[in-house]
């Protein structure tokens, strides 16, 4: 069974990026997160719809192509 929460070092390897991006994303509101404690969790659903509806409106909407500049 797939864990639904990474903490941001699991999250910075899922996204391919840098460790520090992550907690800038967190502090900023752009990853939803939790604190509990000094314990920092990405809900990892939250994580993959946000990317999912940020991809759909980048290319245009489901299925869309999106437009060169």
């Amino acid at each position: 069974m797939e864990r639904r929460f990474l903490s941001p070092r699991e999250a910075a390897e899922y996204l391919g990026c840098h460790l520090m991006t992550v907690y800038s994303w967190i502090d900023s509101g752009k990853i939803p997160s939790a604190r509990l404690g000094r314990k920092v969790l990405v809900d990892k659903r939250l994580l993959d719809a946000q990317l999912e509806g940020q991809l759909a409106a980048y290319a245009g909407g489901p299925g869309g192509q999106h437009e060169a500049r």
